[in-house]
């Protein structure tokens, strides 16, 4: 799936309620079209389920469909992979079990307990009464602890107050349910929701692309504006503020509401890291902070998405935009350039990975900067060393600078710094008296090379074995 078609389906929500419920009252989120997910293998499945459960109810609406973008050009192998057909929940098995669900079901399957309650509260939330379904749901959930029906009694309380608004509510919910069942049939669904009340708590919504952010300006990074917001910023001061309450929107947290949206996308990559949202919600969560300028945490989160998801549709932009926050973390010439390194590693990847999806001329420009940075780096140590009037270890950085990096404009710096160094140390002339002299540069100093001793004069010349004066 493109980078466009990501952003384009961002712009329209999926409906959270059935036909029924929603009749007489304007949608939330609008309309979408429906994605593979629901017109495979779901539809051929479960459709003649939830006529089944429609009929029994007396005519009631199915449950309501859970529609959302960002699927539609799933792998087939990853949609067979996260299929819940063929998991059954207790209404199912009861239905089963009387004839009415699938011919294939064993007519001999006792009812479940609490079947019978959880059916009743099914009744109450296909017909809008989502208060009173919440309260039978939560009666079940802790009459019925650690049986069948409580998995499915927690995840219709989060579907019930989402139905409400209560976004903050219901993303206790569904983490309730996903920290009681790791392995919940209702993990893929839950997972969606999380990932629509984080877009609805966050004021962009959309991810970065590798199109919207500027070549940095290592002179000073903090200068390089990041990328352009879609829209203006929210005055909300409980916004901007995150201790400042948020007193009249009922549909978002009292305090907080970016943080909270993150810990919704980090509970979907971090709880169901192989279901189909995950490096949307990474990728979403690194466009936040890129957005809101920490880069570093941007840094971070485009590195787990590199790592971890290979075939992701994001990989392309994450190279790209993963090189320029590590570039916009950089401190200066006076820190370690450790980050210019790995930006310029990120950068001959990206052009390995994708020769033809990229431009070239303009990632070739970046690392010719980020060359011209690290020998900055690297001329910072020979002016510290000429300062510190150590030229020994002034001319050890300059030929480092020259080794390194032969082609900045800091080599012809420093060749002329190891040319004035090796002028200094040429020998001095002799002196008046005839006697050579030698000098040796040690740490600036001038030290005379002292004279061998001459031999003292006989005592008896003439004479062997006579001692001489």
């Amino acid at each position: 799936m493109t980078s466009s078609n990501f952003l384009s389906a961002r712009r329209v929500w999926p409906g959270g309620r059935s036909e029924c419920s929603r009749a007489g009252a304007a949608p939330r989120f609008g309309t979408v079209r429906r994605s593979e997910r629901q017109t495979g293998r779901w539809r051929r499945v479960w459709s003649p389920l939830l006529l089944a459960v429609a009929l029994a109810a007396g005519g009631g609406c199915a449950m309501p469909s859970m529609r959302v973008p960002f699927l539609a050009d799933r792998a087939a192998e990853e949609e067979r992979m996260t299929s819940i057909a063929g998991v059954r929940g207790p209404t199912e098995r009861v239905l089963a079990a009387s004839g009415a669900g699938r011919a294939e079901g064993p007519a001999s399957l006792e009812s479940a307990a609490g079947a019978e309650e959880y059916r009743q509260a099914e009744d109450l939330y296909r017909a809008g009464e989502f208060a009173q379904a919440e309260k039978s749901f939560r009666r079940i959930a802790k009459k019925y602890k650690g049986s069948q029906v409580q998995e499915d009694a927690l995840f219709m309380i989060g579907e019930c107050q989402f139905e409400r608004n209560q976004f903050a509510k219901a993303q206790d919910s569904y983490d309730k349910l996903l920290n009681e069942f790791p392995s919940s049939r209702h993990l893929d669904r839950a997972g969606r929701r999380l990932f629509l009340i984080a877009q609805s708590w966050l004021e962009f919504p959309e991810v970065v692309v590798a199109a919207e952010i500027q070549q940095v300006d290592y002179e000073n990074p903090r200068a390089t504006p990041p990328p352009t917001p879609p829209r203006d910023r929210s005055n909300d001061p409980s916004r901007r503020i995150p201790i400042f309450p948020n007193v009249w929107n009922r549909t978002r947290p009292v305090f907080d509401t970016n943080g909270r949206a993150l810990e919704a996308l980090k509970s979907i990559w971090l709880k169901d890291p192989t279901g189909p949202l995950a490096d949307d919600a990474l990728m979403m969560t690194a466009s936040h902070h890129v957005r809101n300028g920490n880069y570093m945490e941007a840094a971070r989160h485009y590195e787990m998405l590199i790592e971890q998801y290979p075939k992701s549709e994001h990989l392309k932009d994450a190279f790209q935009l993963c090189a320029h926050a590590t570039a916009m973390s950089h401190q200066g010439p006076l820190y370690d350039g450790h980050a210019l390194t790995r930006s310029r590693e990120l950068k001959q990847s990206t052009m390995r990975l994708f020769p033809d999806q990229v431009d070239r001329e303009r990632i070739l420009d970046e690392i010719r900067r980020i060359d011209e940075e690290k020998a900055g780096s690297e001329w910072a140590n020979v002016e510290f060393w000429q300062r510190k009037r150590d030229p020994v270890a002034a001319a050890a950085s300059a030929r480092e600078v020259v080794r390194l990096y032969p082609n900045s404009t800091y080599a012809a710096r420093a060749r002329e710094v190891l040319a004035t160094l090796e002028a200094e140390q040429q020998p001095a002339p002799a002196p008046s008296d005839g006697q050579p002299r030698r000098f040796f540069w040690q740490r600036g100093d001038e030290y005379e090379e002292p004279q061998s001793e001459q031999a003292p004069p006989e005592l008896f010349p003439g004479e062997p074995g006579r001692a001489s004066l």
